[in-house]
C-alpha cells in the first residue's frame, strides 16, 4: 500500500530500492497458469512519475563497474574461474 518502509536503523521511512520493486513486480502472474500479470503500485503523487518510468523500463540505470577498478577485478575473476574449470 506504499512504496516506503520503516527502517529501525535510521528510525525513518525509506523508499524501497529499485531492485526490490522490480523483483516484486516480476512476481505478478503465475507462469504456469497466466499469460499476463498485473502490478499496482500505490505511492505518493510526487513519486508516481518515478514508478511509471521504472515500470515502463525507461528509467536510466548506469553501471558502476568502471568505478574503483571493479571492472578489472570482475574480469580477472571470470578469467580465473574459466581457467579453473
Amino acid at each position: 500500500m506504499n512504496t516506503s518502509m520503516y527502517s529501525s536503523s535510521t528510525r525513518q521511512y525509506e523508499e524501497y530500492s529499485r531492485i526490490e520493486v522490480l523483483q516484486a513486480a516480476g512476481r505478478a502472474g503465475r507462469p504456469q497458469f497466466d499469460d499476463t500479470g498485473v502490478v499496482v503500485i500505490m505511492t505518493r503523487p510526487d513519486r508516481a512519475a518515478y514508478y511509471q518510468q521504472l515500470m515502463n523500463g525507461s528509467e536510466t540505470i548506469e553501471s558502476q563497474m568502471h568505478c574503483h577498478g571493479a571492472l578489472s577485478a570482475h574480469l580477472n575473476a571470470e578469467i580465473a574461474a574459466g581457467a579453473a574449470s
